[in-house]
C-alpha cells in the first residue's frame, strides 16, 4: 500500500510569473492572496482563482500564472482514492472528445 505524500508549501509569484507542477499527484491549490491563472491538462477549461478561492489538481501538468503578485499554497497530500477516480474522468473526458469531434475510424468515409 502506497502511503500518500504529507507537503503542503506556499509559493510566492510575481505578476505574470509561471509555476508548473506535474500533476502526478492529487493535491489541491489554494490562492491566498492576489489572483492566478490555472491551466491543467486534464481538465478542459481554463480557472481563474481569487484570493480565498481552491481548486483541486489533476494528474497532468499544471500551469499557474500570477495575474499580479500573488501567494499559492501548494498542498500535495493525495487522497489514496483520488488518484483513480481522476484518471477514470479523464478516461472519460478522452472519450467524450474522441466521439464528440469524430475521432473514429469512420471520418471522411462517405
Amino acid at each position: 500500500m502506497r502511503m500518500p505524500r504529507q507537503q503542503a508549501r506556499t509559493i510566492d509569484l510575481a505578476k505574470d510569473q509561471l509555476l508548473v507542477i506535474r500533476g502526478d499527484c492529487a493535491g489541491r491549490v489554494r490562492v491566498l492572496c492576489g489572483a492566478a491563472w490555472l491551466t491543467d491538462e486534464s481538465d478542459a477549461g481554463d480557472r481563474v482563482l481569487q484570493a480565498g478561492a481552491e481548486a483541486a489538481l489533476g494528474q497532468g501538468r499544471i500551469v499557474i500564472e500570477a495575474l499580479g503578485p500573488a501567494r499559492v499554497l501548494l498542498d500535495e497530500r493525495a487522497a489514496p482514492w483520488r488518484a483513480g477516480w481522476q484518471r477514470l474522468r479523464r478516461m472519460a473526458c478522452t472519450l467524450r472528445q474522441r466521439y464528440q469531434f469524430g475521432g473514429g475510424a469512420s471520418v471522411g468515409a462517405c
